[in-house]
């Protein structure tokens, strides 16, 4: 199948976020033997199934956009992909209720990095929405996933997201205890960058939401675990936040310093963060998300068709 994944309406100043997000999706894709379309304008007729990238802003415009071409082709496969507005941490979060709901209605099948239970406007359509799991992919694997790798890690603590108080006091902790920290902020770096950075870190520590500062994104923590990374995260309700623990060193916000600092004086952290891949290689795997994505009853009839 030809899956074309269409940014017409996206907006352009939001596109540098969303590589972390996209790129493995389009993976599992690919190694589930279907031919991707990474970056297309306009939309394409059958056989190719169009997965518009749905964004707050473009909710009114994609919801004519998808009626009109509709009742001008009828055959036309159209679904949608609910990252939301992927910005300030780079964590994906639905909005926009009205518009995502009659998007979700209007299009033949939904994706959703986020439990489609936890979004109401996603109910309406709940027959036909998937959620998108992020799991192991060969084509993701870091070039520091070595048992060797240790000495080409130079960041002690990688910080993601934005500086909040409650952030920014781990960082001073840690920092006056001679850790060298380095907070990327999100700024929407180039993939090749981001990775490195990541791929150069001991540990990445991983907050949970504020109302300031969204944070522990799925797909950052599929990121981190690709680069044989260990993820230090903080204590979190039950929920898609847990989702990643049973790969993560989870731990109370008051001893997250401390336990940082014991992994950089144990030395453990390589060795961590290589069981920590190995475990997320052997329980889950992003050609397998896919391939659920589309058992969806949508796409037996694009097969039929």
């Amino acid at each position: 199948m030809i899956v074309s994944f269409n940014f017409g309406l996206y907006p352009q100043e939001e596109l540098r976020w969303l590589s972390p997000h996209l790129v493995p999706i389009m993976d599992g894709l690919a190694e589930a033997g279907h031919r991707v379309e990474r970056f297309v304008m306009g939309v394409k007729t059958p056989p190719a199934v169009n997965v518009l990238v749905y964004h707050r802003a473009i909710g009114a415009a994609a919801l004519q956009e998808v009626t009109e071409l509709k009742r001008k082709h009828p055959g036309v496969r159209v679904g949608l992909l609910a990252l939301g507005p992927v910005s300030d941490s780079g964590e994906p979060s639905p909005t926009d209720p009205a518009g995502l709901a009659a998007l979700a209605e209007a299009a033949d099948f939904a994706w959703s990095i986020l439990p489609p239970e936890d979004i109401p406007e996603l109910a309406a359509a709940s027959g036909k929405v998937a959620r998108l799991r992020y799991g192991f992919s060969e084509r993701a694997l870091g070039l520091h996933t070595r048992s060797d790798a240790s000495r080409l890690r130079d960041i002690d603590v990688m910080f993601r997201g934005p500086a909040t108080p409650r952030r920014q006091a781990v960082w001073n902790t840690l920092t006056q205890r001679g850790a060298a920290c380095f907070w990327m902020d999100n700024v929407g770096l180039p993939p090749y960058i981001a990775d490195d950075l990541v791929s150069r870190s001991k540990i990445v520590l991983d907050f949970i939401p504020e109302p300031a500062a969204r944070s522990r994104s799925p797909a950052l923590s599929s990121q981190t675990l690709h680069q044989g990374t260990v993820i230090v995260s903080e204590t979190a309700e039950a929920g898609w936040q847990t989702d990643f623990d049973g790969f993560a060193i989870v731990t109370p916000y008051e001893a997250l310093a401390d336990r940082c600092v014991q992994l950089l004086q144990s030395g453990l952290y390589s060795q961590l963060g290589l069981a920590a891949l190995q475990k997320f290689r052997s329980e889950t795997s992003m050609r397998a998300s896919m391939e659920a994505a589309m058992g969806l009853p949508a796409f037996r009839g694009f097969a039929a068709s």
